[in-house]
């Protein structure tokens, strides 16, 4: 069920829907238009498209209710307060009819109309719960083919079968599809938090899984804008932390040492300037946080005897 923060229009939907589209959203009426106009154009049919409005104050409700005026496949669901991407993609999750699930930011696209029906098709052909696609970056004016999995295509043209144990990979599940009793039946959710709340998500849905496909067909567009950087205060870089030293425990409790060493490396430099800017701003609880990330390492998992989370600037973590 939605959660009380949660007010439902436009309810019609069908029971048979093949792919349910989630697209939570937050003051993006500059980019809603495009990921919708992405949305209603890929060929899967039946589908639905659900967008989890979380309290925006500019233009973007008016323009998604406009656009369901034409297309009665979109449904609108308005937070009440903001809650974060991860609370409305449940909530969305919670009521979507759909066989399978599609996440699409509001910033970004699917490049091509069949993506989503390659996926789905293969994954049924496969008996899979989970499939993905290729995807690629676009930076201003640049589009960037990321290199993930185009080699296992190129050997297995019709969709390779892969294990995730030997990958364990932690970023781009947007480019995945996700049957949704297999995240109900296992329940599969967003941790709270609103930052790095999609690492843990996808990383539990892939060892529950074990085994996904890919479809060889460019299916995801992301968009990293920098006229629009995501917001770093205090709440969202705890949160960072937070979901970083969850993902280091299930790493250090599922034997997962590529993805433990991923993560830790992630925490060092890729995050590095903005905890640290974080701390200088006054934080004072970024070292009791970054403590506990260190203490969940499991050290004794295969060449991670070494891992630990470094210090930053003079903020002492061990």
């Amino acid at each position: 069920m939605p959660n009380r923060n949660t007010v439902v229009d436009n309810m019609a939907s069908s029971e048979n829907t093949a792919v349910s589209i989630i697209i939570p959203t937050y003051n993006r009426g500059h980019t809603i238009r495009r990921a919708l106009r992405s949305a209603l154009r890929q060929t899967v049919s039946p589908k639905e498209i659900i967008v989890i409005d979380d309290g925006s104050s500019d233009d973007t409700e008016r323009i998604v209710k406009k656009i369901i005026s034409h297309h009665p496949e979109v449904r609108l669901k308005k937070n009440i307060h903001n809650s974060g991407s991860g609370v409305s993609r449940n909530t969305g999750i919670s009521i979507a009819s759909g066989e399978f699930i599609s996440f699409l930011d509001s910033d970004d696209i699917y490049p091509n109309r069949g993506s989503l029906k390659r996926m789905y098709d293969l994954a049924h052909r496969n008996g899979l719960a989970i499939c993905g696609s290729l995807r690629e970056l676009k930076i201003g004016w640049k589009i960037i083919e990321t290199n993930d999995f185009r080699e296992e295509c190129r050997k297995s043209p019709e969709g390779p079968i892969l294990e995730y144990k030997d990958y364990q990979q932690d970023y781009d599940f947007t480019s995945y599809i996700f049957k949704r009793s297999f995240l109900i039946d296992n329940d599969l959710m967003f941790p709270p938090y609103r930052r790095y709340q999609d690492v843990p998500f996808f990383v539990n849905c892939m060892i529950k899984s074990e085994k996904f496909c890919i479809a060889p067909i460019c299916g995801y567009r992301y968009t990293i804008d920098r006229k629009h950087p995501a917001v770093c205060d205090d709440r969202n870089t705890e949160d960072l932390i937070k979901g970083i030293t969850e993902t280091i425990r299930i790493a250090s409790k599922n034997d997962l040492p590529i993805l433990l060493t991923r993560t830790i490396e992630r925490l060092n430099s890729e995050y590095r300037k903005i905890i640290s800017s974080n701390y200088k701003r006054g934080n004072k609880r970024i070292p009791i946080l970054l403590r506990e990330a260190d203490d969940a390492i499991n050290r004794d998992l295969e060449g991670c005897e070494n891992l630990s989370v470094t210090s930053i600037d003079n903020i002492v973590v061990k």
